[in-house]
């Protein structure tokens, strides 16, 4: 193909006849004008078209784009001059897509591993075959603080915490006091054992039935699976309160079955109440006037798997 030639087919493409348009370069516009068109513009506005022409087929084969729109912006006549609109388009692959969240209707016992837990770990928080488990550790630890509530009321601490004016929590907290301030146990830090002298030793005659009712009730949910791991976080706390002031005795003991019963607050009274009251479905059923509203604004909670 020869220069001319070459000339000749990019001026009559399409593109060619854009450009064309834009630079006035038609034929009509000679005839109207005398046929005296001046050969030196005519050839560089065939020079222009052939450039143009070749720029365009050139980003048709490495971008995949169609002469008339280079690159998705599209070339608007204006006159003398051209703007380019370069506003950006999204094609189809670009539009981020929404995230799939499966969801579980509660009330089934089965539930989509979250996917970034242990397998082990889901099945022992989350399954109802581990709450064969979970029915041990909460009795035994359920009988454990029924006993010592027990025994603060009716038993043989029952003249130091129930009766006696607060005796027991007193003493308790006094020795606590000293042995911060001899430097040998007790509290060990200060602020604790402001707290005790200030607040504890002087209200310890309702403190002292408060703890008794309190280390029942703890134990009763427990052994019932109701809130399990709300009454285990507040036996949890009952402990802490217990260590900060110098004693250590059998608190370790609970804290080591707390700490797992409050991670599995969702399977552990899966045997026992809990398997209702954390069912949304259940107390909008059963209980429509104690829940109200609030029933239909809570979160639900995940089911169990199996």
């Amino acid at each position: 193909m020869t220069w001319s030639t070459a000339l000749d087919a990019a001026i009559r493409s399409p593109f060619g006849t854009r450009i064309r348009r834009v630079c006035v370069f038609n034929p009509t516009d000679r005839v109207a004008a005398g046929n005296h068109s001046d050969p030196n513009v005519e050839n560089t506005m065939r020079v222009a078209a052939f450039i143009t022409s070749v720029g365009a087929h050139w980003a048709q084969l490495t971008l995949g784009t169609v002469p008339s729109a280079l690159g998705g912006r599209q070339a608007a006549p204006m006159g003398p001059t051209t703007e380019v609109d370069s506003s950006p388009t999204v094609t189809s692959a670009e539009v981020p897509r929404p995230l799939h969240v499966p969801t579980t209707p509660q009330g089934n016992d089965t539930l989509v591993g979250s996917g970034h837990n242990l397998r082990f770990a889901d099945w022992l928080y989350r399954s109802s075959a581990a709450s064969v488990i979970w029915l041990v550790v909460r009795v035994v630890l359920g009988y454990w603080w029924l006993n010592a509530g027990y025994q603060k009321i009716w038993g043989s601490e029952k003249a130091f915490f129930w009766y006696g004016g607060g005796a027991g929590v007193k003493g308790f907290a006094t020795a606590g006091i000293a042995g911060s301030t001899a430097g040998k146990g007790g509290a060990s830090y200060g602020w604790w054992a402001a707290f005790l002298h200030n607040f504890v030793v002087p209200n310890a005659s309702w403190i002292a039935k408060f703890i008794a009712l309190g280390e029942m009730a703890i134990g009763v949910a427990l052994i019932l699976g109701l809130f399990t791991g709300l009454a285990a976080l507040a036996g949890l706390t009952l402990n802490l309160v217990y260590m900060f002031t110098g004693s250590a005795g059998v608190n370790p003991a609970y804290l080591i079955l707390e700490v797992p019963l409050i991670l599995a607050w969702r399977n552990a009274g899966y045997l026992g109440l809990d398997r209702f009251a954390l069912n949304a479905e259940w107390r909008g059923r059963h209980l429509p006037g104690f829940t109200g509203r609030a029933a239909h604004r809570a979160n639900p909670v995940p089911a169990l798997v199996h």
